[in-house]
């Protein structure tokens, strides 16, 4: 399809101003190695196929559909390419500071904060703070803040697999 046919969509990164929404900031993710190689391959073989057309990406927009395993529990999930992206350092490092884990999928420190609280909330992800409390043994899992340096950490016997795919939308352009 061409730009002709699907005008830009204000707040899913394509508009003409600066960024003015998290979609738009969202715009600058990087996916994962394997993804990112497996994108230009298609957009090659496309180039190929349909010149001179080519594929722009939009790679937080879309469904991914994984299965992540915490021990011996399986649970199938469709997310955002932002979520997968932030879960996918996690099979190399068994912990990530926000910093680290912004860094990888180079979107801002309190962005990615925000989106690893769904894994969190699964109970896929741990928080752990480094920030010194009274009691030295009874640290608790904290919200990250300003203060401390938060870090994510896998839970014990965490393992993903995914395809990018499915019903959320259109990760490419012609």
């Amino acid at each position: 399809m061409s730009h002709l046919f699907w005008p830009p969509v204000g707040g899913w990164g394509d508009e003409q101003g600066g960024p003015s929404s998290e979609r738009a900031i969202e715009s600058g993710l990087r996916v994962p190695a394997l993804v990112a190689e497996a994108m230009e391959l298609y957009a090659q073989r496309y180039t190929a196929l349909k010149a001179p057309r080519k594929l722009h990406w939009k790679p937080h927009v879309g469904c991914v559909e994984m299965q992540v395993a915490v021990g011996d529990v399986a649970v199938d999930f469709c997310v955002s390419p932002v979520l997968a992206s932030i879960l996918a350092p996690f099979q190399d490092h068994e912990a990530l500071t926000a910093e680290q884990l912004a860094a990888e999928v180079n979107l801002p420190v309190p962005l990615v904060r925000r989106r690893a609280l769904f894994w969190v909330n699964h109970g896929i992800l741990l928080l752990a703070s480094s920030s010194s409390s009274s009691s030295g043994d009874n640290q608790q899992p904290s919200q990250p803040s300003a203060r401390d340096t938060t870090a994510a950490t896998a839970n014990p016997g965490t393992g993903t697999s995914g395809a990018a795919g499915g019903g959320g939308g259109g990760g490419g352009t012609g």
